[in-house]
């Protein structure tokens, strides 16, 4: 956005301002400052929105970083403020020509998604606990319309799509290296931690974690296939993006990524297609490496698949199998989902599953589509699918090697990252799929794709 406000604007904003302090000192002596906090906020939001929504979009990680480094943030929650400052660029830019043209280019898109978070809200009548209902519900509709209007709105050029896509891989970076530093300090004793635990930064949730990491590491191959990014020159990132996954214990993720580049690999033909095999390949390597040579206390999550592993529950120290535990919790809700008419159609309304097993973990199906199954019925489920059918119509209407090189990074995302939503999260972990739906479509709206001919040439390379 190259608008800039003149000189006079400024003055007059500059002098509302002061008016406004004087005219809310009389209310508080404090409310000065906070007009002056607020108008910084707001500034801050427009010159730095790429920085602020790629924020908003990485929650948990941010959000345990910042509150361990700022203890008061704990009584306000970052991600509230990362999300107001969201909301102020978007209805900054959405008073421009150029942001009300991006909104109305994707008119049908923002229906489906605003009739999703309208029924989501309206689900909350009949769930089973209000309370629990509306909070889950509230926290979805407040932060989704900011992860999605975010990069509708700011992505207008392929300038744009490349600074969010470096500013996603570069916060994987920092994540890692964070994890590293944590596994660091076990390993000379100036951390106080079983090196057995599944790691974690400062106290954030290890597959959430997990999935940044693997999503940049889809980023890049895709760059790599569009030749966008050397292979020789950004191999030793992926390699230390996937060591820091592999460290947090979480397999879901990195199953979703292998996954990912299947899907991927039928999608492309010719050379990526061999890239993206031979990316597979280097993985399954890299984690066959990593449980024959790590220490047995990090590996032994990998070879509880069915097993089992000691888990802490309200009985007390029990032994769970990871396997078996999901299959039920995916058995429990077809169960609740088919035990009667009213919730085949709507389901048991928003948060209805926590209603069924109250325990932490288990508040939820680890498998998105369920959970909107048993939530909100076959009603809900179409009116899902409605945005999603959206977005796979465009993915569809070309072939993927005439898409732009930033495009692909999208995609790679959207398959990683919705493939790991079968495994674990629920509705609010699995916020971040709608960023990278919107991020998608609006970087395949730009008039930068490559030709039909480059196309024809990738594919007999």
């Amino acid at each position: 956005m190259n608008w800039r406000p003149s000189s006079n604007v400024m003055t007059a904003l500059l002098i509302s301002v002061q008016l406004g302090g004087l005219g809310l000192a009389v209310v508080h002596p404090l409310a000065p400052y906070l007009l002056i906090l607020g108008m910084l906020g707001i500034g801050f939001a427009i010159a730095y929105h790429h920085l602020i929504i790629t924020l908003l979009g990485n929650l948990y990680v941010i959000k345990a970083v910042l509150i361990s480094s700022v203890p008061g943030l704990a009584f306000i929650d970052p991600i509230i403020i990362l999300a107001v400052l969201s909301y102020s660029y978007i209805i900054w830019t959405v008073g421009t020509e150029r942001g009300r043209q991006a909104v109305n280019r994707h008119g049908h898109l923002l229906l489906a998604v605003v009739a999703w978070i309208g029924f989501v809200l309206m689900s909350t009548v009949y769930a089973p606990m209000l309370g629990e209902a509306l909070v889950k519900a509230g926290r979805f509709a407040f932060i989704v319309p900011a992860l999605f209007l975010g990069p509708l709105v700011l992505i207008q050029s392929s300038r744009d799509a490349r600074l969010l896509l470096g500013l996603f891989i570069a916060l994987g970076v920092i994540s890692a290296l964070l994890l590293y530093a944590k596994m660091w300090g076990i390993a000379t004793g100036s951390a106080i931690e079983d090196p057995s635990l599944r790691l974690s930064i400062l106290g954030t949730n290890p597959i959430a974690t997990s999935r940044i990491l693997v999503v940049s590491v889809a980023m890049i191959a895709a760059a790599i296939i569009g030749r966008t990014l050397s292979a020789i020159k950004w191999m030793p990132v992926i390699i230390f993006l996937l060591g820091a996954a592999l460290l947090t214990g979480s397999r879901g993720p990195l199953l979703s990524l292998l996954l990912a580049g299947v899907v991927l690999g039928l999608l492309y033909a010719g050379r990526p297609r061999r890239i993206l095999l031979g990316g597979i390949l280097s993985v399954v390597i890299l984690v066959a490496i990593f449980l024959v040579l790590a220490p047995e206390g990090m590996t032994g999550r990998y070879f509880a698949l069915t097993q089992g592993e000691l888990g802490v529950s309200k009985q007390g120290l029990r032994v769970f199998s990871t396997v078996v535990s999901r299959f039920r919790l995916w058995e429990i809700a077809l169960e609740s989902w088919t035990s009667s008419s009213f919730n085949l159609l709507f389901g048991t309304g928003v948060g209805g599953y926590a209603a069924l097993i109250t325990w932490r973990d288990y508040q939820y199906p680890h498998n998105l589509l369920l959970e909107v199954l048993v939530e909100f019925g076959l009603v809900g489920a179409a009116v899902f699918s409605w945005q999603i059918a959206l977005v796979f119509r465009r993915l569809f209407s070309r072939s993927i090697q005439q898409i732009s090189p930033e495009a692909s990074m999208w995609l790679a995302a959207i398959f990683t990252f919705f493939i790991s939503t079968m495994f674990s999260g629920d509705l609010n972990d699995n916020r971040l799929l709608w960023y990278f739906l919107a991020a998608y479509i609006a970087t395949l709206s730009l008039k930068t794709g490559v030709t039909a001919q480059t196309a024809q040439t990738d594919r007999n390379y």
